[in-house]
């Protein structure tokens, strides 16, 4: 099932799409995002506020359905790669958590936690870009792959 959403989160509007929407054996739901880039993803991403995706996912679900949300996978197209993702250790089995070989499980309320650490984070930078502050961060990683490269002072080799 692929599930659009719209929500409010302290007054600031998100939107999206998940890929596909599982539910397991045991009642609790699986979103599985398919990549056709590189994948990387752990939960420090979420606290240094460079990966919001899985997060807006986390979030969204507790609106559309009560059910517990087990995890997150990220499933490389070319690769064909379906081990890196983020569980709460509490609803996966020790068979699936051996399979998960780049994937992070976290028990519940570390899960809880990470959800409102980075909750908090994203408000910080709506509420910013909100003022008007949103200065450029250029990163060599990212710099390649940037559609902005032919008019930023990083790409043109200035900073």
């Amino acid at each position: 099932l692929e599930k659009s959403f719209e929500m409010d989160i302290e007054g600031f509007q998100f939107s999206g799409k998940m890929d596909r929407i599982t539910q397991r054996n045991d009642g609790s739901l699986l979103l599985i995002d398919y990549k056709t880039g590189r994948v990387t993803f752990s939960p420090n991403h979420i606290i240094l506020s460079k990966h919001f995706q899985a997060l807006l996912y986390f979030i969204s679900l507790k609106t559309i359905d009560h059910a517990p949300c087990s995890g997150v996978l990220f499933y490389d197209l070319k690769e064909g790669e379906l081990r890196r993702g983020l569980f709460r250790e509490d609803l996966i089995s020790k068979e699936l958590k051996q399979k998960l070989t780049r994937g992070h499980t976290l028990s519940p309320d570390a899960f809880q936690s990470l959800i409102d650490q980075g909750q908090r984070h994203l408000i910080q930078i709506a509420t910013a870009i909100q003022e008007g502050l949103f200065p450029a961060k250029p990163n060599p990683e990212e710099c390649s792959r940037c559609e902005a490269v032919t008019f930023c002072r990083q790409g043109a080799g200035y900073v």
